[in-house]
């Protein structure tokens, strides 16, 4: 056996790509868990894979890593559009335009401009 031959080991497998998949995946993982926006009861899971696919001699295999972090998806946001057309489209609009907007953005109230003193 040559002299400088180096066992297999998890920070070897793939020239350390191994470690780095993993240290990806967790900061992902970590990430999703600190999210707000998603539920806090939802499991995450980081799976490694290791493929080997031998020689036909047996004597050496070709190695495939892969990892895969399972993430929580968003939380569910529900909320109100209200539907019409325009110039024969079709849109959405976040508010009901066939109501009056009660405080709009430019400071007039029912069609009058606000007193100011």
């Amino acid at each position: 056996m040559a002299v400088n031959a180096k066992k297999m080991q998890l920070d070897t497998v793939g020239g350390g790509a191994l470690i780095e998949l993993f240290e990806r995946d967790l900061q992902q993982v970590l990430g999703n868990i600190a999210d707000p926006n998603t539920s806090a009861k939802s499991m995450r899971k980081i799976t490694m894979e290791i493929v080997f696919k031998p020689d036909e001699d047996r004597k050496a295999a070709t190695i495939t890593v892969a990892s895969k972090a399972q993430l929580a998806g968003t939380r569910e946001v529900t909320g109100s559009v209200f539907l019409g057309r325009e110039k024969g489209a079709n849109v959405a609009y976040v508010n009901d335009v066939r109501q009056e907007d009660m405080f709009p953005e430019s400071g007039a109230r029912n069609g009058l401009q606000a007193v100011t003193q």
